[in-house]
């Protein structure tokens, strides 16, 4: 799966180009702005992202240590253990964000927090990303604070994406159901994370997984599937002129 501070920040982005949009589109010209944006999201389900450990200024965390701190106290609040800090970087040393890994009593529940900024608008949206995979593969995502508009994903990634004011105690409660429903249907049971360095490889092997199906698919096809999923109650309004200029671009 993509890098989810990448996301969050062009997610933002797709979520402006779209509200600036009237109803009735005049000119290819005014999707500009949306296309690029879909299309860096696009691009990040195949860049490599890395982790290490924050410097002693990035340890810090600047203006953010108190949303850090917040959330920390939460999830002690909620038994869970929290693994560390790591630095998420791009290709090239590009830092995207500093996470906060934690891991749940039962150790097959982890995730990160994070603070995802947009310098534009000044929106600060603290994120919490919640994850589990099955012994046969398959992956549990649960967001809070994350924005809902992501890309098409593979049958073996089911995900869900709850406001940040939902709070981590209900959040946990319908990670855990998102786990048992598909249980139920036949699925293996959860494998366990014993470590920071665990639970980072469970998030590459997702993102190997989606990296996988994308590839897998027909071009034509998955730029629309991508398209419906990031536009959602938009997609019939601007779907199609929305794919049309992106096939015409090469993206």
């Amino acid at each position: 799966m993509m890098s989810y501070v990448v996301v969050g920040v062009v997610a933002i982005l797709l979520l402006i180009a779209v509200a600036e949009l009237r109803t009735r589109i005049r000119n290819r010209r005014q999707l500009e702005p949306l296309a690029t944006a879909v299309e860096a999201m696009r691009r990040t389900t195949t860049q490599e992202i890395t982790y290490r450990p924050p410097t002693p200024a990035e340890a810090a965390l600047g203006d953010d240590r108190g949303l850090f701190e917040a959330a920390e106290r939460e999830l002690h609040e909620q038994g869970l253990t929290v693994l560390g800090d790591l630095v998420e970087e791009q290709p090239g040393g590009i830092v995207i964000g500093t996470t906060r890994w934690f891991l749940d009593p039962s150790r097959t529940v982890t995730g990160w927090f994070g603070v995802v900024r947009h310098r534009e608008s000044g929106a600060v949206n603290p994120t919490m990303m919640v994850f589990s995979e099955s012994e046969s593969g398959d992956f549990f995502l649960t967001g809070r604070g994350a924005v809902g508009r992501v890309l098409a994903r593979p049958p073996a990634v089911h995900r869900a994406f709850y406001p940040w004011n939902e709070g981590l105690a209900r959040v946990l409660e319908r990670h855990l159901v998102q786990t048992v429903q598909a249980s139920s249907g036949g699925r293996s049971a959860l494998r366990r994370v014993e470590g920071i360095d665990e639970a980072v490889a469970l998030l590459g092997r997702l993102r190997e997984t989606a990296a996988r199906w994308r590839a897998s698919q027909p071009r034509e096809a998955l730029l629309k599937e991508d398209v419906r999923s990031l536009l959602q109650e938009r997609f019939a309004d601007l779907g199609r002129p929305l794919i049309e200029l992106m096939t015409a671009r090469g993206y």
